[in-house]
């Protein structure tokens, strides 16, 4: 992983191997690393992809229509940091209860918004 302190085009120097002050072996130099704020890739295909998307309406698509109980397909605990916004925790909520999905962690977000009902 690099750290990039803002989108651009970086170089990426190649490693050297030396003895002593002389170059004995050297990389092939590399393409520039291009830098992106948002991912623009329209592949969108494993849960990772749509979460990385940061678009909620196709996250909770892929909640109200994949295979949940597959954690291959579904993993409760990536979608946690999602779930302090209220109002993608009362639609993501919404979603399990219709397919009956019910996982500690996400619904405990009941205390964190105040949700007496889902308490209850």
């Amino acid at each position: 992983m690099f750290y990039c302190p803002s989108e651009g085009e970086y170089p990426i120097y190649p490693s050297n191997a030396c003895r002593g002050s002389t170059i004995i072996s050297r990389c092939a130099r590399k393409p520039n690393i291009v830098v992106k704020r948002y991912l623009t890739t329209n592949k969108l295909e494993s849960f990772n992809d749509i979460l990385s998307s940061a678009d909620n309406a196709k996250i909770i698509e892929y909640i109200k229509t994949k295979n949940l109980m597959d954690r291959n397909v579904f993993s409760p605990e990536a979608i946690l940091w999602l779930l302090k916004d209220k109002a993608v925790y009362e639609k993501v909520l919404g979603c399990l209860r219709e397919r009956k999905y019910y996982n500690f962690n996400i619904w405990s977000f009941a205390f964190y918004h105040n949700d007496i009902k889902t308490i209850r």
